[in-house]
Parts: C-alpha cells; structure tokens; sequence
C-alpha cells in the first residue's frame, strides 16, 4: 500500500499541474482563452505586484484572457461573470497547452499610482454582464439547437448559466456553467432568468454547432473539480435520510484497500497526527464527524470489490447477521448520513459489471437515506479509463457528489503512484510542501474536502 514518495522540488508539481491542468482548458465563448488558477491570486490594478489588489481568486478560478504587459508575464483578465477585472501574474494560470502568451494583445495601460488603494482601477474597456440564468430541473446540454442533436451532459436543478446566445427562433440558448466546465445548447422554456436577463430575442443569434467527441465524458472529468458539491438531489437524499433517522454526525465508507483506515481518513481521529496548515476551517467538519474516520466500516476490505459488498459470502460473521451483505451490515450497525464509496479495483471483470454493481450499490444507499460521494481513482490499470467514466457517468446520472480525486493525483509524479496502482505516501502534515508531492496526503485532504463541502451543501 505505501511508497516512498519522489524527490522533487515544489516547482516541478506546479509545472506538472499546470500541464494537466491545461489539457482540458476550453476557449471562452467568445474565443478568448480560458486559464484556470492554480493558487490563491491577486488580481490587480496593474501589472505588477507593487499595485493595489482588486480581489482575491481562489485555486481554480476560472478567468478569461483580454491582453499581456510588455514582458507577457502578466495578464489583463475577467472572470466569466465579470465579476472581476484586472492583471493576474500569469505564472500562476493554467492556460490551454501549448498557447503563448505573447500572442495576446499587448495592453499598455495607465492604472493609477502603483499601491494606491484609491487610484486602484484598471482603465480598460468596461467588461458588461452578461446574461444569466438559472435551471428548473434538470436539463440536458445538446450540441446543436434542438433534441436530435448529441447529448452533452445535464445540468442539474438551480444550476447557473450563463447565456451566449439563442438560435433564430428563440427557443434554445446557447449557455455555459460559470467555471467553464460545461457548455452547450439547452431548450430555454426550462430557465428561470437573472435579474435583467428576461428578454430573449435582445440575445444575439448564433449558429453554433459542438462536437460531441469534444465533450466525451473523460475530456468532462478532467474539467470537473477535485472536491465534491452537494447536488440538489443529495439534499432531498439528506433530508430523507434525517426522516429516516440516520445520524448526520456519521458517515461510511464502502472501498478495497486503498479505504482501509490505516491509510483512509483515520488520521483525522487522532489529534496531533495531522496537520491542516491552511486548511484550518476544516477542522469542524472533523469535530462533527469524530469517530467515523477510524472506523472500521463493515464495507471496507483490503480484497473487496463492487460485488464484494452486495455478496453476503463476504460479510464479516462477528459482526453481521446471517444472509447480510456487508453494505447492509455497515448501515445497520451505523445508520450514516452520509457514505463516501470509492472502489478502484475489479479483478479482470468488465466495465459493464462494474457499472451494474455500482448502481446496485447506490441504489441501496440511495434507497435508505444515505448521501453518497462517489470517488473517481487515480490509476488507469484496465488501459481505456473506463471505470473513472463509468463512475463519472453514473454520478452525473444519478445528480450526486463526485469527489474527483483523478484530478488530485494527476498533477503527481506517476501520477501518485509508485506502481501504476499503489498510492505514494507521506504524513498528513499539509503544512508541509515535501508531504505534498504524494497522493495520500492529497487523498485524505480531498476526501475531507468533499465531506465537508457536501455536509455544509445539503443543510
């Protein structure tokens, strides 16, 4: 289970996540390049540091490129929204792999007295809101203005969008999710509009048609974040679940021997073995759900599978009753709110059984109450990625939490691995960059990530 994790300095893992990152970054719907953050990021009133910050971005904000300064290393911005606007130093931006930054206009541009916070405005073309939208179910994306094209994806209940266009009979809008992440056309009687943003036929008229190979479900994942969000339908799973009487203090886990406490999540019951440096607002989500990370979930075994935990051959006899599964054994003896499923291995089978036993699995917990966050792996050992889509299809299906920890370890060297399956290890001390450079750090810091952001998403 454990590997020595690779020496190598911090500025090779930006680099690395950088050109991972980039691989997925689409063009604006304006054709302007799309770059994504990678840390926390002034956006200021100049380009230079000595000028007056504007905002703060956080990691993976998505911001859409309008020029450079002389020297191409920083560049003028806005976020999707336009919202935010001004010069980001462009060392700490994803851009698409293989764009240079000098092929940006250059912008020379006087914004006042450098860290002068009263002189801090950028004195570019103001950047106008543009339409939004909000979705009252849920509504599948399409490729072109209609219900014969491609099916892109869905967008779930209350998602925001933001509206490019309609086609010329105003009943389809060409739209896209604020990070970029999803774009497509979407039938318009299904919106609810933004403030201002009522008055379809002012939309400009596009005829734009997307290619849905463009948009398959791998090039979706590794545009999906790290962290999962609560879903709408997570929510109505939650409250469910309270009726039902299951513990919103308690969560499960359901996993082979990448889950097993030892390596899983279990640090965070032992004060002193962990260390969240600037995670630090986490640590309540920890004291809300003490005594669940070291569990020993019924489960969770080092030789489990999807159809281990359906088979009641594999439940554990001291603890589980005659003819119970392990799955229904755990919920029994726990009776969770919340369940984190993250299952990498399948021993030769197909990737048809995997998804059968996977909507067995869900459909269980789904089925009493139980929220569940599905995780993505990092390996790729069946060669074809199959199974990290199969998880992201059925997750997007079913509108509940994917924890993306693909993402999370493709950044690493081996991409967090030491054997093409075997995570690389280090103490779960995050306020250490050399811990860093491994995937079990990464591991249990997105997984405790993604409870707290669905927890605090289903109140």
């Amino acid at each position: 289970m454990t590997g020595k994790p690779p020496v190598r300095s911090v500025a090779i893992v930006l680099v690395a996540f950088l050109i991972a990152l980039s691989a997925a970054l689409p063009l604006s719907a304006q054709g302007a390049p799309t770059g994504v953050t990678v840390v926390e990021l002034h956006i200021r009133a100049g380009p230079g540091r000595e000028y007056a910050s504007l905002a703060v971005l956080p990691p993976g904000a998505t911001v859409l490129l309008e020029g450079r300064d002389e020297s191409a290393a920083w560049g003028l911005v806005h976020t999707p929204d336009g919202a935010a606007h001004g010069w980001v130093f462009l060392a700490y931006v994803a851009l698409p792999l293989g764009f240079d930054p000098h092929s940006l206009s250059l912008v020379m541009e006087d914004s006042g007295v450098p860290g002068d916070p009263a002189a801090a405005v950028v004195n570019a073309p103001a950047v106008s809101t543009p339409p939004t939208a909000t979705t009252i179910s849920n509504l599948r994306l399409r490729a072109g203005p209609g219900r014969e094209h491609p099916d892109l994806g869905t967008l779930p209940a209350r998602t925001a969008v933001i509206v490019e266009g309609r086609n010329d009979a105003g009943n389809w809008a060409l739209v896209h999710t604020p990070d970029g992440g999803l774009r497509g056309w979407v039938t318009v009687r299904y919106l609810r509009w933004g403030e201002g943003s009522s008055d379809v036929a002012a939309l400009p008229v596009v005829d734009e048609r997307l290619a849905s190979e463009e948009y398959s479900i791998m090039d979706r994942l590794r545009a999906t974040p790290v962290v999962a969000t609560a879903t709408a339908r997570a929510r109505e799973i939650y409250r469910q679940g309270l009726a039902l009487g299951n513990h919103p203090h308690r969560f499960s886990k359901v996993g082979d021997c990448q889950s097993v406490p030892q390596f899983f999540l279990a640090v965070f019951d032992s004060p002193g073995s962990y260390a969240l440096g600037p995670n630090a607002d986490l640590q309540a989500t920890i004291d809300h759900f003490a005594g669940s990370f070291s569990r020993e979930s019924m489960a969770v075994w080092s030789g489990f599978n999807l159809a281990s935990v359906l088979d009641p051959t594999w439940a554990n006899p001291a603890f589980c009753r005659a003819g119970e599964s392990p799955q229904a054994c755990e919920y029994r003896l726990w009776q969770p709110a919340f369940v984190i499923i993250s299952m990498e291995t399948w021993h030769g089978r197909t990737t048809e059984q995997y998804e059968d036993a996977l909507r067995q699995v869900l459909d269980f917990w789904i089925g009493h109450g139980v929220v569940p966050i599905l995780g993505t792996k990092a390996d790729n050992r069946e060669g074809d990625w199959s199974i990290n889509a199969t998880i992201a299809r059925v997750a997007w299906e079913y509108d509940i939490p994917l924890w993306n920890f693909l993402m999370a370890a493709q950044p690493l060297e081996g991409y967090g691995t030491t054997d093409g399956f075997h995570l690389t290890y280090a103490p779960d001390f995050y306020d250490n960059p050399e811990n860093m450079r491994a995937a079990w750090p990464w591991r249990n810091l997105t997984a405790l990530q993604s409870l707290d952001a669905v927890w605090r998403g289903v109140q």
